[in-house]
């Protein structure tokens, strides 16, 4: 491709500096890094920033994520002549180096039912927590009602005191 546009050529082309823009995307990532945009902490506060509570349906989908299962499939090889055998060898090299990431494989495994337990329980816990925030709300409203009553009442008798 040439350096000069052909004529006619309805694309406008700007000379950009690499330098320049490059000193911007720094400054850029350096003002969100301060801002802590780019931390761990903040990619996981984003991700929860709508997020409700646990349902059953997230968890499931937390399950179905959290197993790691560890694919082994070397691909074959496209040579011509030496393609069987070099698929082959690959094959059991893959076999061969592949233990390390079994074991990484069933600790990421383990851990994440132990973290999926637990946000089960907790889970349950506030759900139970919403009920019975919910029965005592409508025990509030129930006393309130009678209070109320009982000052209408009270209001009606000529302000009489209830226990006189």
């Amino acid at each position: 491709m040439s350096p000069n546009p052909p004529e006619g050529d309805p694309v406008d082309r700007e000379v950009v500096d690499v330098d320049d823009l490059m000193a911007e995307l720094r400054r850029r990532v350096a003002d969100k890094k301060a801002k802590g945009l780019y931390g761990v902490d903040a990619l996981v506060a984003d991700a929860l920033e709508d997020a409700g509570p646990l349902d059953a349906e997230r968890l499931e989908t937390l399950r179905a994520l959290a197993v790691q299962r560890v694919d082994l499939t070397a691909l074959p090889s496209s040579k011509p002549v030496v393609g069987d055998a070099l698929g082959k060898v690959k094959a059991v090299m893959t076999r061969g180096v592949s233990q390390p990431l079994y074991v990484m494989a069933e600790q990421t495994n383990q851990f994440n039912g132990a973290l999926l337990a637990y946000l089960s329980a907790l889970a349950r816990q506030a759900s139970d927590a919403t009920a019975r925030a919910d029965r005592a709300e409508a025990r509030l409203a129930a006393l309130a009602e009678r209070v109320a009553a009982l000052e209408s009442r009270d209001a009606d008798d000529g302000g009489r005191s209830v226990g006189t």
